[in-house]
């Protein structure tokens, strides 16, 4: 009876211990749980600190630059540039032109508002290319058309360019007189556009078809009438080749050259040949002088 009792006080005490073991291992593990949590909140904390202070960073960086680039003098234009590849174009224009974009931001200026702003005051440039030279200098070279006509007008030496315009300009290079006979006043003519690109189209044709059939280097003279759109050429002395610009003139070039390999007249013995109308040629020859310049005078007011 006495050993039963031993066993069970024995049993109980040691489930006892196993009891508070437990309730020992228990108590921490919360504490653990709860230690954790407590790292791990901190941790959380200052990982959002150190995304705080990175965006932060980030966002006063971004502002200075933006500042720097787009608002401090630094990046403000102060010196331009016109540089012209040519003989012709006029600098103090351009640079008249663009006059506003002087004191403004070198990253926000527009191009092509450059150059529609240097041909609305010069038609007459063809090439324009625009350099940014950092951090304040904008360097532009201009280029004009080249030159295919000289003519006076009003006792004023003008040059017609390719692309038709007109510009003052005494031009010692040697290329085809062209006199525009009408009443154009030399008021704000230059750098305009007096004869039509059609026009000139057609005289620059004449005048190649003439020269690569004839022969011949150079045309002494050429008269253009724009109202009755006539051109009158003259290629040794004063005979005249009247063509029609608006009506054949592919069949009256064709009917000069047939003509004159065919023999039926020399240009050296004519005071004009009139090719304007469809299948008939009038012929007035130096035999008929005074007849023939009588014609010219009443028709065209020659001298």
């Amino acid at each position: 009876m006495l050993e039963k009792i031993k066993n069970y006080i024995k049993k109980y005490n040691k489930n006892k211990e196993e009891k508070l073991s437990f309730s020992r291992k228990q108590r921490n593990k919360k504490f653990s749980i709860f230690k954790y949590n407590i790292n791990e909140r901190k941790r959380i904390e200052t990982k959002n600190d150190y995304t705080l202070y990175y965006y932060f960073f980030w966002f006063i960086l971004i502002v200075l630059t933006i500042y720097t680039l787009f608002f401090s003098p630094y990046f403000i234009i102060k010196n331009i540039e016109i540089i012209k590849n040519d003989s012709i174009s006029n600098i103090n224009i351009a640079y008249k032109s663009i006059n506003n974009v002087r004191y403004k931001n070198i990253f926000t200026i527009n191009k092509t508002k450059i150059k529609k702003s240097i041909i609305e005051l010069q038609n007459n440039i063809e090439k324009i290319r625009i350099t940014k030279n950092f951090p304040n200098t904008l360097q532009i070279e201009i280029e004009s058309y080249p030159p295919i006509f000289k003519t006076k007008i009003s006792k004023k030496d003008y040059l017609i360019l390719e692309n038709w315009s007109i510009i003052p300009w005494t031009y010692n290079k040697d290329i085809e007189n062209l006199n525009i006979k009408n009443n154009v006043n030399n008021n704000n003519i230059s750098y305009k556009n007096i004869i039509s690109k059609d026009n000139i189209n057609k005289i620059q044709k004449s005048i190649t078809y003439i020269k690569n059939n004839i022969y011949i280097d150079k045309i002494k003279e050429i008269n253009f009438f724009p109202n009755e759109k006539e051109i009158h050429i003259s290629i040794y002395k004063d005979e005249k080749i009247i063509l029609l610009l608006n009506k054949n003139l592919d069949n009256q070039l064709k009917k000069l050259i047939l003509l004159r390999n065919e023999n039926k007249f020399n240009l050296n013995d004519l005071v004009y040949i009139d090719l304007r109308i469809k299948n008939k040629v009038y012929i007035c020859k130096k035999e008929n002088l005074i007849f023939c310049d009588k014609n010219l005078k009443r028709i065209y007011n020659y001298k």
